[in-house]
């Protein structure tokens, strides 16, 4: 009779333990996909906030004015939608914790994940303000330039930036294990 009653309570905290597991995996997937996320809604805000300051510098009319106020309104709504996948992947994941913490275990569930941020706006051309190295205090809006990596769906990384550093790298570790094994001999 002892020996079922610990086995009983031996089993009771082995599944007590396996729920809490599942429900902070949950949790740190969420924390780590909301994190990306999060950052990609401050980064739309802030080129918002910069695509604002170089219109405040423009005359009305001008075309390109036009062009930054149609930026702006492309940021502000990929800003909305990041918004948007953050509450409901918040919401997706509570669900399921709570479906877990009423006793369904994580493999029951249908597998989840937090989405990627969704791509840049595709635009007539991108806005990047740049400090003048003459007059600081005036800045330029410039078109058609990429934004830099890790901005909002902007993924790829120029070209050659790896191999331009392991490539060199590769080439001397071969060069040592040739020398040592020709050494040995």
């Amino acid at each position: 009779m002892q020996e079922r009653k610990s086995f009983q309570n031996n089993t009771s905290s082995l599944a007590e333990r396996a729920k809490r597991a599942e429900i902070a995996l949950l949790e740190h997937k969420l924390e780590t996909g909301v994190a990306i996320l999060e950052r990609a809604h401050k980064d739309a805000g802030q080129r918002v906030k910069d695509l604002e300051t170089e219109l405040a510098k423009l005359r009305s009319g001008s075309s390109l004015s036009e062009d930054l106020k149609g930026a702006i309104a492309e940021w502000k709504a990929k800003r909305e939608e990041v918004a948007t996948l953050i509450t409901a992947s918040k919401n997706e994941f509570f669900a399921q914790i709570e479906q877990i913490k009423a006793g369904k275990t994580l493999s029951q569930l249908p597998k989840i994940s937090v989405p990627k941020p969704p791509p840049a706006p595709k635009l007539k051309g991108q806005f990047v303000t740049q400090n003048s190295p003459v007059a600081p205090e005036k800045s330029v809006a410039t078109v058609l330039a990429m934004p830099n990596a890790g901005v909002i769906g902007n993924r790829s990384q120029p070209a050659n930036v790896l191999g331009g550093f392991f490539l060199p790298f590769f080439i001397f570790l071969k060069i040592c294990f040739t020398v040592l094994f020709f050494h040995q001999l």
